[in-house]
């Protein structure tokens, strides 16, 4: 049998001693160059810069209790305005991220759509996820309006649109399919409220459906089709029968609007209608006034709470993005050199130490 011990994490510190001195020659005065990656600036090196935003980003620690954290775990003391600088740095090179990852969706044919609330210092903003087949990002802005939709895709208009029956999310592609995640909520929500007559039968013709698509690279296209087929006459049938409950009646007089965008996913490839844009979202509720850090650091910035937040911890949430193995940081060379003008005065213009 096994037994797994953590051994003892100490920080490996580098001290670097830059020497100066006059040419005995031509009497000019000159100082050690710093060695390449050893630059004057933030003590703090790429490992510890990516351990801070992992933590952060990923795992949504304060900067209070990631302070505490760094030393408790890993020796290393820093305070909170440190680690809100390194954020503020990592971040001018997740725009670039950001840029592509935006440019990726504005070429896509299927786009997946969803948002849910979020804090932002005490203030209700919402968190937004945008998904195709090759790329995710998320988003936080003040509003829940169209307006933030057309700031993403800017003139794209997807092939398919895939989201919730909300408002906000029509309009944008030129055909929609329904998020099934979402109906099948609705339908047990009408199934718990007493309905037995629609929402039972509605729920497993949904089930049907996300069985099917799930499976729909397996399937010739012929199948799929008298498969859509069946399920559209089925439905069809449904939305005839009266509920026995007013959960249930208020239900089936929605999916009578909309039933003609509910079993694109089956026929359509690469549109995907079960859950994919929840799992995509972080738990609902989550404050990220803690994400961001102590609002008198957003002040002391010159800036309010809010815009402090989005700029240092929103944009680090795109999952492409964030993760310290795709490069977030520049690499941090540890290659040594010596420097000096005319001849060299001291055997070492620099030291080097490891502790």
């Amino acid at each position: 049998y096994d037994r797994i011990e953590i051994p003892p994490v100490r920080p490996d510190v580098t001290r670097v001693h830059q020497y100066q001195g006059e040419c005995p020659c031509c009497g000019e005065q000159f100082a050690a160059s710093p060695p390449d990656g050893l630059k004057p600036g933030s003590p703090f090196g790429r490992s510890v810069e990516e351990k801070v935003i992992y933590l952060h980003t990923i795992h949504a620690i304060s900067y209070q209790r990631l302070s505490a954290l760094m030393l408790d775990m890993f020796g290393v003391s820093i305070s909170e305005g440190t680690i809100a600088n390194i954020l503020s740095r990592a971040k001018e090179q997740v725009d670039a991220a950001v840029a592509d990852i935006t440019a990726e969706l504005r070429k896509a044919g299927v786009i997946g759509c969803d948002e849910t609330g979020a804090r932002v210092a005490g203030q209700k903003y919402w968190q937004w996820v945008f998904g195709c087949a090759t790329a995710v990002l998320h988003k936080v802005a003040p509003s829940r309006g169209k307006a933030v939709v057309r700031e993403v895709l800017g003139e794209h208009v997807p092939a398919v649109w895939v989201s919730d029956r909300f408002a906000a999310q029509t309009g944008h592609g030129e055909s929609r399919q329904l998020c099934l995640a979402h109906l099948l909520r609705d339908a047990q929500y009408a199934i718990d409220a007493g309905d037995t007559v629609f929402a039972p039968p509605l729920k497993d013709l949904l089930l049907r459906a996300i069985d099917i698509a799930r499976r729909r690279e397996e399937l010739q296209d012929n199948t799929l089709y008298q498969y859509r087929c069946r399920l559209d006459r089925d439905l069809d049938d449904l939305v005839t029968r009266p509920a026995d409950s007013r959960a249930g009646e208020k239900l089936r007089r929605q999916i009578r609007r909309v039933r003609s965008e509910l079993f694109l996913c089956v026929t359509n490839p690469g549109c995907a209608g079960d859950q994919q844009r929840q799992r995509a979202l972080p738990p609902p509720g989550r404050n990220f006034q803690e994400l961001c850090g102590a609002h008198d650091y957003a002040e002391s910035a010159g800036k309010k709470g809010p815009q402090r937040g989005l700029e240092t911890g929103f944009t680090l949430h795109n999952p492409k993005a964030c993760c310290p193995s795709v490069g977030l940081l520049p690499p941090f060379h540890t290659a040594l050199h010596s420097a000096g003008r005319g001849r060299e005065a001291l055997e070492r213009s620099s030291d080097v130490e490891h502790r």
